[in-house]
């Protein structure tokens, strides 16, 4: 958009405003219509912007912080004095970036509502072992950071794993399958928080009781990734759709790796198998087999 295009949009703006038979203008007043009351938004901080005050000033400024500059909100139809225009829990600069509509709150970045993390490309992981030359392979072990993650939920959805990164929450990655019945005991544990569903199982800890209640709370992200049907075949997405159809946690990704990356760089040799990594995507535990390390470590954080 042009400086001049802008100008005219902002003068016509403000005459709408002006001329307008909306009532914007009252304090206690709400519009019934909801699109009524986004045109009120927007012809108010518009009109600002003709006036030459309000967040508006400056055609390269961000003053709700929300990653568009002025120009983009008025290109984008946003709000700019709202940092997330339809309430969605995604900023509007991240709906803008990757295509969802900033201005509609049924339109998300993931069905799900999972977290985003804007700068996610920043993070430097190593390449999948055998993915990679043998000069730049890297082990799984603690301290070392998850390669670069992505598989299809249970939504259809295609989510990166980073995206759950600096949001100030460990991340447990629950890698399971499909056919794996204590994996399956674990998500209905989840779901129903009732400890005699692993009760009976060898490795039950008394002190994981807690792990149920901060997963629902959001003080830890959970995901669930599936690397095989329960025929043993190679995960597809149906796969994450139909673990969620039997255990419906909205907080929980269930996600299909379909090129069985998570299991191939464990060199897994059971499961369930967990691993907790902090918010910069760093292991803090490693196990090729097992959830007691991770659930040990998780309980003692909290």
């Amino acid at each position: 958009m042009t400086y001049r295009q802008q100008s005219v949009l902002l003068r016509r703006a403000g005459s709408t405003l002006e001329h307008s038979e909306m009532d914007c203008t009252l304090p206690n007043s709400s519009p019934a219509d909801s699109r009524q009351a986004q045109v009120c938004s927007l012809l108010i901080a518009l009109s600002c912007c003709a006036a030459g005050c309000g967040p508006c000033t400056s055609g390269a400024a961000d003053e709700d912080n929300d990653r568009l500059s002025c120009e983009l909100e008025i290109e984008a139809g946003t709000d700019p004095t709202l940092a997330d225009s339809d309430g969605d829990g995604y900023l509007d600069g991240d709906e803008v970036t990757e295509g969802s509509d900033p201005t509609d709150p049924q339109s998300l970045i993931y069905q799900g509502g999972w977290p985003y993390y804007w700068d996610k490309d920043s993070i430097e992981g190593p390449a999948w072992f055998y993915d990679a030359g043998t000069d730049t392979k890297v082990r799984p072990a603690v301290g070392v950071k998850l390669p670069r993650l992505t598989g299809v939920d249970q939504f259809g959805d295609e989510v990166e794993v980073y995206d759950f990164a600096y949001h100030g929450k460990p991340i447990l990655l629950d890698l399971s399958t499909s056919w794996c019945s204590p994996c399956k005991a674990i998500a209905r544990w989840l779901e129903e928080s009732d400890d005699s569903i692993l009760s009976d199982y060898p490795w039950w800890n008394s002190d994981w009781s807690g792990i149920p209640e901060l997963v629902a709370n959001g003080d830890v992200y959970w995901l669930t990734v599936l690397y095989e049907d329960a025929n043993g075949q190679d995960a597809y997405p149906r796969v994450a759709s139909r673990w969620y159809d039997d255990y419906p946690l909205p907080y929980v990704p269930v996600l299909a790796d379909t090129e069985d990356r998570m299991n191939r760089w464990l060199r897994n040799t059971g499961i369930p198998t967990g691993n907790l990594l902090d918010e910069e995507m760093t292991m803090l535990t490693f196990s090729d087999r097992g959830i007691e390390a991770s659930f040990n470590l998780l309980v003692e954080m909290f």
